[in-house]
């Protein structure tokens, strides 16, 4: 179950991240590659964490 949970917590913030994302596409193209960068870092620290869990 402790699993089942993290994954669910993951597909929340992902969604969370694709809001983000939408909000900013409307800012510059810089900014917009360093919120790319952290969301993929986030995803992966998260996906980490359910393989190590």
């Amino acid at each position: 179950m402790d699993v089942f949970d993290k994954l669910m917590q993951l597909f929340c913030n992902i969604s969370e991240i694709k809001d983000s994302i939408q909000q900013f596409r409307n800012t510059d193209k810089k900014r917009r590659l360093i919120s790319v960068f952290i969301t993929t870092l986030v995803i992966l620290i998260f996906l980490g964490l359910v393989l190590i869990g």
